[in-house]
């Protein structure tokens, strides 16, 4: 190979180049150790667009998302906008899990419990109503507080269920805590819950329509209540992750299924075997 004289002027003596495709990534910093802004990791020698092997972040905190209002304050307004945000904007939701101010997480779980008691009232509702029809009204009430426990039982598994799922990054003290935020705040679908109080009175005839058929329309409704939650869920591993979203969402709604059938058997089952046990024990006395 040809030696070249080096020019002792070359503002480039010295110096190492790589080809540009396939080369080293010369916006890795190497000469200092770089921190990562969420969890601490060192970055050094990383570039500088990429993901923390750590924690995941891109460049540390997001700065472009709208903080969540219910953090803010804790009115009805504020209430009804991180619900709507929840549902309808789950993609910012997700982002928040990244966004430099504080998030309050007994506010988040303060608003996951209204959310459960929206939820609680409105299933128990029609829980009574289809077994008043069925039955009367003294087995209705009687099987009422059985019923309220199966529903808050199964209410609190499915909004819980997510943190299970993403452990390896919620035992993160800097990161966990807001994922249990993000995670508390997809349950802002279960709001949705008096449609299924609209939905008894649109199609409970027991004349026309059988209590299983009813049952039926009521699962399908909440799983789509559980497939909105999903959403947000699916951003979260999109963000954690680097995966496709589409990716993320596939993860999230298999145990959209999952809840479902559980759903059919703490929500259906249950009230009907509790109703025929009352049945029974109201005409035994």
């Amino acid at each position: 190979m040809p030696r070249y004289r080096h020019d002792p002027d070359d503002p480039f003596r010295g110096q190492t180049f790589w080809t540009r495709r396939g080369g080293r990534d010369l916006s890795a910093e190497v000469d200092y150790d770089r921190p990562c802004p969420v969890c601490g990791y060192n970055l050094r020698g990383r570039p500088l667009r990429t993901r923390c092997p750590e924690c995941g972040s891109v460049g540390g905190w997001n700065l472009y998302d709208e903080p969540v209002a219910w953090d803010d304050r804790r009115t009805l307004g504020a209430f009804v906008s991180t619900a709507l945000t929840a549902i309808f904007h789950p993609r910012s939701l997700a982002r928040h899990v990244w966004c430099p101010q504080r998030l309050d997480l007994p506010a988040a779980r303060r608003f996951r419990r209204i959310a459960l008691s929206i939820a609680s009232i409105s299933l128990l509702a029609v829980t009574f109503v289809v077994t008043a029809r069925a039955t009367n009204l003294l087995v209705a009430a009687c099987a009422a507080p059985i019923d309220l426990v199966a529903i808050i039982v199964w209410l609190n598994a499915v909004t819980i269920e997510p943190l299970s799922r993403m452990k390896d990054w919620s035992s993160n003290s800097a990161l966990g805590r807001r994922i249990h935020v993000v995670v508390h705040y997809a349950s802002a679908s279960l709001v949705l819950s008096p449609l299924h109080i609209v939905l008894v009175a649109l199609v409970h005839d027991p004349e026309h329509v059988p209590w299983v058929l009813a049952a039926g329309l009521h699962i399908g409704l909440l799983m789509v209540q559980l497939w909105i939650a999903s959403l947000s869920l699916g951003w979260l591993l999109h963000e954690l992750i680097d995966m496709p979203a589409v990716q993320g969402h596939a993860l999230s709604i298999g145990p959209v299924f999952t809840a479902g059938a559980s759903a059919a058997i703490t929500l259906v089952a249950v009230p009907a075997t509790v109703a025929m046990i009352a049945t029974h024990l109201v005409g035994a006395g």
